[in-house]
């Protein structure tokens, strides 16, 4: 009796592996199918399929599933007849003998329907794709909404590590300064700068010290602050703006020195001086000008005349103011003054120069005396 049911057994075993086409479990006691194996076996679901039929099977062809693992749960009335939640394993080509290319997929049902969506794809690359089906890099993420990802760490310092070629190059985070603050830029024991760029192209720069710079990476010594666009350069040094000639690279180091068109629409306002080497324009219907500065002596005698030279075009010259200093203690007087007897002098300016001529019979007390004279000119 017991050799023939084992008989039968074996029978029954034979018959199911030739002809079954799916096995239920239904678990009384313990909820769970467990596997056990003993040393080097290692215990492994395997699903395998073919194209074809069985008795003649075909390659499996691209897009095919392999296996699947469905989660399905009890509605009520009954279990759910689609996978609520699933993985696939399928085909990512053709496969031949040397060609088995695949993809992992997984699928979750959304709040409320029976619709199960595909969520996340490792492809055939190992690149993953969250919300689409063809990733294009290692990880690439299709949100539905602008909220796209969220990360969050544990602690004062929270960041995202940049590495390149397993070499440490930045982070994005919470790391320096406040807890609140947020910082992009490289860490501790690295070399390199960081760059905002456009097009690949680096269009400011912050170096290892702390300089910026616009347009250049390069800075002249003590610079801070940089600004090039070809042969147009600016710099910011500590405690004084300049510009930077191309020649040399040296500093004029003036309190503020503007070497090009400057225009400014509020009010300029210094405690220091400004140095403007340009032509000034006060209002729109004002000429562009700039004052001139010249000093000499009177002549010896009355009635002497003493040119002093000018250098200007003279048909650009404006206005002429001649003071002579007639007291060492800062007293000048003006021309034509008659006041008082002996400080009497006239000037006229021609081509070349400002010609000063001591009265001939007035102007003994400012004989040999220093004269200033200020000449405003336009462009």
């Amino acid at each position: 009796m017991k050799k023939t049911a084992a008989f039968l057994l074996v029978l029954f075993f034979v018959a199911f592996t030739a002809f079954g086409q799916s096995v239920t479990l239904t678990p009384t006691t313990d909820k769970q199918l467990t596997l056990t194996a003993a040393g080097v076996a290692v215990p492994n679901i395997t699903g395998q399929r073919s194209d074809g039929t069985s008795a003649a099977p075909t390659a499996l062809p691209s897009g095919a599933w392999m296996m699947s693992i469905y989660g399905r749960g009890y509605n009520g009335s009954g279990y759910s007849t689609n996978a609520s939640s699933a993985i696939t394993f399928g085909a990512a080509q053709d496969f031949t003998p040397t060609a088995n290319g695949s993809n992992i997929q997984f699928y979750t049902t959304l709040l409320n329907t029976l619709s199960t969506q595909e969520r996340m794809r490792i492809d055939h690359n190992g690149r993953v794709g969250i919300g689409l089906i063809n990733p294009a890099t290692t990880l690439d993420v299709n949100s539905p909404s602008n909220f796209i990802a969220k990360f969050n760490g544990v602690g004062a310092q929270t960041y995202i590590a940049l590495h390149e070629n397993g070499v440490y190059r930045g982070y994005l985070g919470s790391f320096a300064g406040a807890a609140e603050d947020v910082d992009f830029g490289t860490g501790n024991g690295t070399t390199g700068k960081l760059h905002l760029t456009i097009k690949a192209i680096p269009r400011l720069t912050i170096d290892t010290t702390g300089n910026v710079g616009i347009g250049t990476s390069i800075f002249a010594t003590g610079e801070k602050f940089a600004v090039r666009n070809g042969t147009t350069q600016f710099g910011i040094f500590p405690g004084y703006f300049d510009a930077i000639p191309d020649a040399n690279w040296t500093t004029f180091k003036t309190p503020l020195r503007i070497q090009n068109d400057f225009s400014v629409s509020g009010r300029i306002t210094t405690n220091n001086a400004l140095d403007v080497n340009g032509f000034s324009k006060l209002g729109n219907d004002a000429p562009a000008i700039k004052v001139k500065k010249l000093t000499g002596t009177t002549g010896a005698a009355q009635g002497d005349i003493i040119p002093i030279s000018h250098g200007l075009t003279s048909t650009k010259i404006l206005s002429i103011t001649v003071l002579v200093q007639f007291e060492t203690n800062g007293q000048y007087v003006p021309h034509s003054y008659t006041n008082t007897n002996g400080y009497q002098f006239d000037f006229f300016s021609d081509a070349t120069n400002i010609q000063i001529r001591n009265h001939p019979t007035n102007s003994g007390q400012i004989l040999s005396k220093p004269i200033k004279i200020m000449i405003t000119y336009e462009q």
